[in-house]
């Protein structure tokens, strides 16, 4: 069988762990991956372990910062996360701005 653009990655050995299962459990995401692979023209299937499988419960509301760094330039370095502290984006923000989103998202801190 010929097809465009590159294999997949379990045809090249790698174990993507959860990101299959994930993708596949949540049907805006699915939507979206392989609405992309489309796009491309690349095939897609089910991964085998693609199965559903329990997420811990998650509330939305919780909020989650963790100071990396203040820097010298007055930029303040962070994670922030939303439900799960374990998945997290990394940001800057100029301090007093910091300061007012840490209050508007009412975080909780996870480097105090």
């Amino acid at each position: 069988m010929t097809t465009l653009g590159p294999p997949f990655a379990s045809d090249c050995g790698l174990n993507l762990g959860a990101y299959p299962r994930f993708i596949d459990s949540c049907l805006v995401w699915r939507l979206f991956w392989h609405g992309v692979c489309d796009v491309l023209g690349m095939p897609t299937h089910h991964h085998p372990a693609a199965a559903p499988f329990d997420l811990p419960e998650v509330d939305t509301r919780v909020r989650y910062v963790k100071l990396i760094e203040k820097r010298a330039d007055g930029l303040v370095a962070f994670e922030f996360a939303i439900g799960w502290p374990e998945l997290a984006v990394e940001l800057l923000l100029p301090a007093p701005a910091f300061a007012e989103f840490c209050a508007a998202n009412r975080v909780q801190r996870l480097d105090a």
